[in-house]
């Protein structure tokens, strides 16, 4: 990068609200700023070369830009149509930016969301059948009106001792086998925090998964995100963040303040709270293997044990569950690629993230609908594509509630075939992949 790029994003940072002023959004959440930054920096590289006689440098064109010159036109409304889903927000955002409301904020130490995912009570019914301390693992969720309520709860990471570590890998050991009965994925380190001596899985909406469309991947402990399924890429619970990753999804100025330039593929400075410490050292999973593999046959002897009430229990709900159509990152990535002068000066837009999206592998397999559409649609307004499903139906909908695409067999089908299949030899399998990707 280049040696003074705190400067310069500062420069940038002062034009960004110094144009967009009238959006308080802008000085209240840093991540608002950034990702402004992200939409905003392509651009000013590339008019830069453009104009390149006129200036000195590149901070000397930042300071002199003007963003109301017609070559800025596109990127410009990007960025209020992104700013204009922030402001419809009553709190502060949390995550992607999604249609339909369906973003979820945090409010007065509460995190709300619109009337979709709806899984609070079918969690909490049946993990209460196998814990007795299974709030301790999930946050508190209840509803309002339309509006779903979450706790916040708060990260304590730092043990005073190894007993206390013990612990906690204990408790991850017992939590294992219940969320691979719910058949849950997306379970990664940014959707997880530690609040010893407990792991607290705070974003637990993409359970109950449907069928996949790789015919090659069934459903196993890969799938859940607890452990990593490809070593340069890890973002799993047990080992997320030890190691350094590549990630697609921040433009970075290199170079110098003469000949600045934009890279893509950089070294993630993403930071989980996923691993407990004691003192300054993170206290890696493979040294507590013995009390994982204590809670893991705790929990999934008792599974096995209780699979008939549970299945009457999830027999008689009606939860809404995310569907994760395609790798979210991606949706990111390609809006980012967007806002590439190099892209949308010569490229319709529309016909850009169609042939991307047709190119990213589905993680279901669905019917089409009008799923394609309406991931554009979502895109072009700087938004990610988000969907749900009422578990024991085959539509898939929008977070308005409106039909995208259907399942050919609903996940609560899906499920109660899974389950049937499920016995200690199954569990046994899991755990030895387990050991494999923590050594």
């Amino acid at each position: 990068m280049i040696k003074d790029n705190q400067i310069l994003r500062g420069l940038i940072r002062k034009k960004i609200i110094l144009y967009w002023h009238n959006h308080s959004s802008l000085t209240q959440y840093k991540s608002i700023l950034e990702d402004i930054e992200d939409f905003l920096l392509p651009s000013l590289v590339y008019y830069f070369y453009l104009g390149k006689e006129n200036y000195s440098d590149f901070c000397n064109y930042i300071e002199n830009i003007n963003l109301k010159e017609k070559s800025f036109n596109h990127i410009t409304k990007v960025i209020n149509n992104y700013l204009d889903c922030y402001e419809e927000i009553q709190g502060k955002p949390i995550g992607d930016i999604h249609p339909g409301g369906s973003t979820k904020y945090l409010k007065e130490h509460k995190v709300l969301y619109n009337k979709f995912p709806d899984y609070g009570d079918l969690l909490s019914n049946l993990s209460s059948e196998i814990f007795d301390d299974y709030k301790k693992f999930f946050p508190k969720i209840t509803k309002s009106k339309q509006q779903i309520l979450r706790d916040y709860v708060p990260i304590n990471l730092k043990a005073k001792d190894e007993n206390t570590v013990c612990k906690y890998y204990f408790n991850l050991g017992r939590i294992i086998p219940f969320l691979l009965f719910i058949r849950a994925i997306d379970i990664n380190a940014e959707n997880m925090i530690i609040n010893l001596p407990y792991p607290v899985f705070f974003d637990m909406e993409a359970i109950f998964s449907g069928k996949f469309a790789d015919k090659s991947k069934v459903y196993n402990l890969k799938r859940t995100g607890i452990v990593k399924m490809e070593e340069k890429e890890d973002t799993s619970v047990l080992t997320g963040g030890i190691k350094s990753r590549d990630s697609l999804l921040k433009p970075l100025i290199c170079g110098n303040i003469k000949a600045p330039y934009i890279r893509w593929r950089t070294q993630s400075k993403g930071k989980y709270s996923n691993l407990p410490k004691i003192g300054k050292s993170y206290a890696h999973p493979s040294k507590y293997l013995k009390s994982i593999k204590k809670g893991y046959y705790e929990t999934s002897t008792k599974l096995l044990s209780q699979r008939k009430k549970l299945f009457n229990i999830t027999k008689e709900s009606e939860a809404y569950v995310r569907v994760i159509i395609r790798p979210t990152r991606m949706y990111r990535y390609f809006l980012l690629k967007s806002c590439y002068p190099q892209i949308y000066l010569h490229q319709n837009l529309n016909s850009f993230f169609s042939n991307n999206l047709q190119n990213c592998n589905l993680i279901y397999k669905v019917n089409d609908g009008n799923l394609l559409d309406t991931e554009i649609k979502a895109l072009l307004k700087s938004q990610v594509p988000a969907f749900y499903s009422n578990f024991k139906k085959k539509t898939i909908l929008s977070p308005k509630g409106e039909k995208v695409t259907t399942w050919n067999n609903s996940p609560f089908k899906i499920w109660s075939q899974y389950q049937k299949t499920l016995n200690l030899q199954f569990f046994e399998k899991q755990i030895e992949t387990l050991e494999s990707c923590i050594r």
